[in-house]
């Protein structure tokens, strides 16, 4: 045998004294995970290596394999279920069969209280007052009859008299009237404009 040949067989007699050890220290994990009822299937449950964060996912049958380390600990999780972390024994040359049965995650809620009281504003320091509307015009007063000393004391003077002070009586009464409309118009306002605001001070 030549030296060459010799140097090749002793290279490759060290690569596989150095290979075996890591091939050895794999092991092959495979599983179930099932639901609460220990029978139906977790169909795309995560099964996770935490020392790497690599993993898969389990198939329809919730069956699923995944290459780890001794003493390695993996993670399975589902949505809605609650996590199960799991450390895998050394048991090397050997495939362990494991059986996972994740549990519903029970989230509770909390009650609301519908409550169907008015909602009270608070009165801002600054508020927009309500425009109140601005009394109208007030009419032009009868035309003022003139006094005629032949015609006062005659039956059509006595008529012009008596229409000149049921004209007066009219106006006076179409003021007042017009007056107490407007201190209406003002109230309302108030009280619709206060209705909003707790202290039931805010027009002033």
């Amino acid at each position: 045998m030549s030296q060459l040949q010799r140097l090749c067989v002793l290279g490759l007699l060290l690569l596989a004294i150095y290979t075996l050890p890591a091939h050895a220290q794999q092991l092959k994990v495979s599983g179930t995970v099932l639901r609460p009822d220990k029978k139906t299937p977790l169909a795309g449950a995560g099964v996770i290596r935490l020392s790497t964060s690599t993993g898969t996912l389990t198939d329809e049958a919730g069956r699923f394999t995944l290459l780890v380390k001794p003493n390695d600990s993996i993670l399975v999780r589902a949505v809605g279920f609650r996590p199960v972390v799991y450390q895998v024994k050394p048991e090397l040359g050997t495939t362990q069969q494991l059986l996972f049965v994740l549990q519903e995650e029970v989230q509770q809620i909390r009650e609301v209280e519908v409550s169907t009281a008015p909602l009270l504003v608070k009165r801002p320091e600054e508020q927009l007052k309500p425009a109140i509307k601005p009394p109208p015009p007030v009419p032009a007063r009868p035309p003022t009859l003139v006094f005629n000393p032949v015609s006062y004391f005659s039956k059509e003077g006595k008529q012009r008299r008596k229409l000149r002070k049921y004209l007066t009586k009219e106006e006076e009464k179409r003021q007042r009237q017009e007056v107490e409309r407007l201190l209406q118009e003002q109230e309302e306002a108030k009280q619709n404009y206060n209705r909003f605001f707790k202290d039931n001070t805010g027009y002033q």
